[in-house]
Parts: structure tokens; C-alpha cells; sequence
């Protein structure tokens, strides 16, 4: 426009042009989870611009998208915790979880799997690795629960190999105060332990790591006569455990004074003369057929092991 002086006017026009929409997608959320008795809780940590998670769930595979049509939708929502109880004990779930901005942009997939049952474990130990035959042993089974599992089984069965198979002997009960199991059994042959839990009471089965005992043979020998005469025969007793006094043996050595060594000259087996459920007795006439200094040693092989007694001394003149 132009005044009556032939001015040129100034003519301001605004003119609005609009943002862009938003298409950047919020940071995908961090999902992570706990397996439980049946139950699996999810938590996350969703970006400052998530709108909402959405988090699916499969027993095949994660998620590819929100929409997976493979997907079973469990949550979606603005919290940050969920905690899924329909699933089953024992069977692997996979999660994936998605966030949503206010434009609608969802994130990538953030993936975690979880498998749910009782998620404790027990850590056998005992008293002694070692234990003479027939005598007792403790077993103690520590009880570990990931702290969510409530309370422990009030008794795990008890598990032994003595024989070459697997077989249950017994019950250990649950001590709240010790935290752990406790068995006390008696160890006739070497032998591997182990506490189990299985039934419906506890829905996932749990073995303990496998213990060895070891038994070890014990035998002591004895006599009166220390000085014997010429052409006599010693008379020696002992006692050995009961599982197999029959497997006694006595040894003589003989003592050669020019070579300062004892040399071997032959054994005995002595006869039993008594015996109880936890030890036997012997004895045995043994001929020592030369002047000089004897050594008498009994040997007893049980279990696996030998063991021999302290020596006894005679001397013949």
C-alpha cells in the first residue's frame, strides 16, 4: 500500500509451521526376574519418557514386536513390578517387555527368561571323612534358599550306595535352628551319601552334592608271654570289628641280627571266638621256629582298606 505522500507501507505477515512429531522411541526398559514357588516377579527400570510397559510372555521364544501374535500379553501398565503367578513349576518362561511414549513409539525388547520352582539347595557334609567300620557318622545337610521359597522341608530322605545301587535308609529331619538336616548312620563298608527331596510337597525335586565316607578296618593283638622257650608256641588274641573277623591274618617276622632286618616267615589265620554286632574276638596258637626276636602283627582287610595292628614282640631262647 501507498500513502498520499507515495509512501511504500510495511506489511508483517506471521506464519506458524509446526514441530515434527516425536519418532524417537523411549529406551527400553531394563527387565529382570525372580523365580519363585509358581510365581515369577518381574521389576524394571522404565526411561523418563516411557508412557507405559507393555511386557508379553512365551514359552518358545521372545517377542519380536508389542503385537507378536505369538506373544501372550501379562502386563501393561506404569508401575514397575509385576508379578506373574500363572505359570507352572519347572517350565522356562520367556519375557519380553516394551515401554510407549505419550506419542506412541514403542521401544525395543527387553528380553529375560525365568523358571520357576523351589529354588533352594542342600550342601552335604559330615563329622569325618574317615569312620572305623561300625561305627556312627553324621550327615548334616545345609539348607540354602534363594529367599523366597518361605520354609524349608520339615525332612529330606537319605540316600546310600553301600551295596552298588542307590537306596533310601532313612529320614533327616529339618532343625530351624541350625538350618540344616541331620542323619546319624553307621558305617559298615565305605560308602557314598546323598539327602533328597521329592513328592508333592516339594514340587521341584533337589539332590545334594554326593558325600563319601570311608570305612576303616581296626584290629588290636595281645599277649601274655613275652619269653618263650624253645620249641613252644605263642599264644595271641586280638579283637577286630564284627563285618569280617574271619579276614584276620597274623604275621610273624623274625629279627636277623647280622643284617639288622626282620624278615618274613609266613601267617596264620587265628579262629574266632566270640562275637557281637559291633566287634569280634580271636585267637591263635603260632609256632615260632627259631631262637631270637619275633614280631607278631595282625592285618584285617575290610572295606577296602587294610589295617594292621601295633606290633607284639617275643623273644624265643
Amino acid at each position: 500500500a501507498i500513502d498520499a505522500a507515495g509512501n511504500l507501507a510495511n506489511i508483517g505477515v506471521t506464519v506458524n509451521v509446526p514441530e515434527p512429531p516425536d519418532a524417537t522411541p523411549p529406551t527400553a526398559p531394563m527387565l529382570t526376574a525372580v523365580p519363585g514357588d509358581a510365581a515369577v516377579t518381574l521389576t524394571w527400570n522404565a526411561a523418563p519418557d516411557a508412557w507405559t510397559t507393555r511386557i508379553l510372555r512365551s514359552t518358545t521364544g521372545f517377542a519380536t514386536s508389542p503385537d507378536d501374535p505369538s506373544q501372550q500379553p501379562v502386563y501393561e501398565g506404569v508401575t514397575s513390578f509385576f508379578s506373574d503367578t500363572s505359570v507352572l513349576n519347572d517350565t522356562t518362561y520367556y519375557y519380553t517387555a516394551f515401554s510407549s511414549d505419550a506419542a506412541g513409539n514403542w521401544s525395543i525388547g527387553s528380553t529375560v527368561t525365568a523358571t520357576p520352582g523351589l529354588a533352594f539347595s542342600i550342601l552335604l557334609s559330615t563329622s569325618a571323612s574317615t569312620v572305623t567300620v561300625n561305627k556312627y557318622a553324621t550327615l548334616t545337610g545345609e539348607y540354602f534358599d534363594s529367599g523366597i521359597v518361605g520354609s524349608a522341608p520339615s525332612s529330606v530322605s537319605v540316600w546310600s550306595n553301600a551295596n552298588g545301587a542307590w537306596k533310601q535308609i532313612g529320614n533327616a529331619a529339618y532343625s530351624s535352628r541350625n538350618k540344616a538336616y541331620s542323619y546319624k548312620t553307621r558305617i559298615t563298608k565305605t560308602t557314598s551319601f546323598q539327602f533328597r527331596t521329592s513328592g508333592s510337597s516339594v514340587r521341584l525335586s533337589v539332590v545334594s552334592n554326593t558325600l563319601q565316607i570311608a570305612a576303616k578296618s581296626t584290629v588290636a593283638l595281645r599277649s601274655s608271654t613275652k619269653v618263650l622257650s624253645y620249641g613252644s608256641r605263642a599264644k595271641v588274641a586280638g579283637v577286630v570289628n564284627a563285618d569280617s573277623p574271619t579276614s584276620v591274618k597274623i604275621y610273624r617276622y623274625a629279627y636277623n641280627s647280622s643284617t639288622k632286618k626282620w624278615m618274613y616267615k609266613g601267617a596264620v589265620t587265628p579262629g574266632v571266638t566270640a562275637r557281637t554286632s559291633t566287634y569280634a574276638t580271636f585267637s591263635a596258637t603260632v609256632a615260632l621256629p627259631r631262637r631270637g626276636t619275633w614280631k607278631l602283627v595282625a592285618k584285617h582287610s575290610a572295606a577296602g582298606t587294610t589295617t594292621q595292628s601295633k606290633s607284639a614282640y617275643r623273644r624265643v631262647r
